[in-house]
């Protein structure tokens, strides 16, 4: 081409092979983009002395560049490769200065193969990046052989990425694989103006910081499949007023929810067994906890403020009171309440065997009866006897 006036390229989905010498000397061209998957070959001396050329993207097909493929281009400052597996190149692929000078970004699962390879090694500043966008939404790869994938981001901690209504699905399929969306990714979300996101049913943890200071977000629905929400996973969700914890929940790390001003209740699963420190703290609106795990799950006097502890409400199954009352920082709520199923003429009570019930009680203190009560043989409650 050697056109001094061509400053951006596109490679086209259909070019399998850029010929040698093809644009050697466009010194105007400063912009090498979107070289598709299509694309296998970058032939000898192809962009040679392309002196204004400052990025270049090479696309995912990509496995040799031959020699000489970027000498000259002394403007080189970014190199984005987005092959999981190292492209085959030559000593003289690159010049030396843009070993030292330039920054060569790579697919997030294949940067230790980019630390390793031959030539790619050279370069001293090396960056990840996701490995692969499907419909807008970034990912990196957790395992090939399983296919699973992370929810990632592109600008790590920009807060661009991602905004508004966000469906995440079970699978992507990319190069004719299909992988299975198991984990939002650290800080994944970090800052986004999202003010929706649907979770897949596939996704099994929700990593530290993944939806961190998403100051828009104003529920969110937890899959089962989720043991884990990880460090500040949640912190600084101001608006988050509702969240809907899944049923396989396990455990909740320090800080998970931090500052989540506009969460006024929550409810959690019978299955969790801890909850880390200050993983509540800051949430200024809480006032009522109920808890349906017949074991309390492990806690920090941290992970629920002062005020929780004198002002909130914890609502716990009928038996398992006892064990609330007795446990560790749980023990430190005034208002632990028991889950009565139905009150009649100021009675509470609680199912048992089928036609069965029993009286029960409703706060801590003991204070739910007075003065003179006559308990019936039987009680009807909504036409049952």
């Amino acid at each position: 081409v050697q056109n001094s006036k061509l400053e951006t390229l596109a490679v086209p989905s259909d070019i399998t092979y850029i010929k040698k010498y093809a644009f050697t000397g466009c010194t105007s061209l400063t912009c090498v983009v979107s070289m598709e998957h299509s694309l296998a070959y970058v032939g000898p001396s192809a962009f040679q002395n392309c002196t204004g050329l400052q990025t270049v993207t090479i696309g995912s097909g990509v496995y040799n560049i031959f020699r000489q493929a970027f000498t000259g281009c002394s403007s080189l400052t970014s190199v984005i490769c987005r092959s999981i597996n190292p492209p085959t190149i030559e000593s003289n692929t690159f010049d030396s200065s843009h070993y030292s000078n330039a920054t060569l970004t790579v697919p997030h699962y294949g940067m230790s193969d980019y630390q390793a390879a031959n030539y790619w090694k050279n370069f001293t500043t090396i960056n990840d990046t996701y490995d692969v966008e499907v419909n807008g939404i970034y990912y990196i790869v957790n395992n090939m052989t399983a296919k699973t994938v992370s929810v990632w981001y592109n600008n790590k901690k920009a807060g661009t990425d991602y905004s508004g209504d966000v469906v995440i699905p079970n699978t992507i399929t990319e190069s004719g694989a299909t992988y299975t969306v198991t984990v939002i990714g650290e800080n994944a979300f970090y800052g986004c103006p999202v003010t929706s996101v649907t979770l897949p049913s596939t996704i099994t943890k929700i990593d530290q910081g993944a939806f961190h200071y998403c100051s828009n977000l104003t529920s969110i629905t937890i899959p089962d499949n989720v043991t884990t929400i990880g460090l500040y996973a949640f912190e600084g969700c101001t608006t988050l007023a509702e969240v809907n914890f899944g049923n396989g929940l396990t455990s909740i790390a320090p800080w998970a929810f931090m500052y989540c001003r506009a969460l006024t209740s929550i409810v959690l699963p019978a299955s969790l067994t801890s909850i880390g420190g200050a993983a509540f703290s800051g949430c200024t609106a809480l006032n009522s906890i109920t808890s349906l795990a017949y074991t309390p799950p492990t806690i920090e006097s941290s992970t629920f403020d002062a005020s929780h502890y004198s002002n909130a409400s914890l609502t716990v199954h009928n038996g398992a009171f006892p064990a609330y009352f007795e446990a560790d920082n749980w023990k430190n709520f005034v208002h632990i309440y028991t889950m009565y199923d139905f009150v009649e003429d100021g009675i509470y009570y609680a199912r048992q065997a089928a036609g069965q019930v029993c009286v029960t009680y409703f706060d801590k203190d003991h204070g739910t009866y007075s003065g003179d009560l006559i308990i019936p043989e039987t009680v009807t409650h909504d036409g049952v006897t």
